[in-house]
């Protein structure tokens, strides 16, 4: 048996992934207006997915979306995280919504 299988494997790197780049993301924003409207926009695009794999992969996909906003949140040690944690999952809901009542078509 291998130490490590892509196929079994692969949410894991792909979060460690993610995480590292929701932290350079939040490292390289200068002002906490720029890291709301980044992670907004984010959120936003966590919702799409989100809706797009409701049926399926909804563990992998929070796995994602914990690595993400984890690294971002250790990016954004001295800022309000309440406030950033709020405005992501806002943008994930307002990213769903719009998905959900189709005023966004997906090809």
């Amino acid at each position: 048996m291998a130490f490590w299988s892509w196929s079994s494997d692969w949410v894991e790197v792909v979060a460690l992934l993610v995480l590292i780049g929701g932290f350079i993301l939040s490292a390289f924003a200068d002002s906490l207006a720029i890291k709301l409207i980044l992670i907004f926009i984010v959120g936003i695009m966590f919702g799409r997915v989100w809706f797009l794999f409701k049926k399926r992969g909804k563990l992998a996909l929070s796995s994602l979306i914990a690595g993400f906003l984890l690294g971002f949140l250790v990016g954004n040690l001295l800022d309000n995280i309440g406030e950033i944690v709020l405005v992501f999952f806002a943008g994930l809901f307002v990213g769903y919504y719009i998905h959900k009542k189709k005023l966004i078509k997906i090809i």
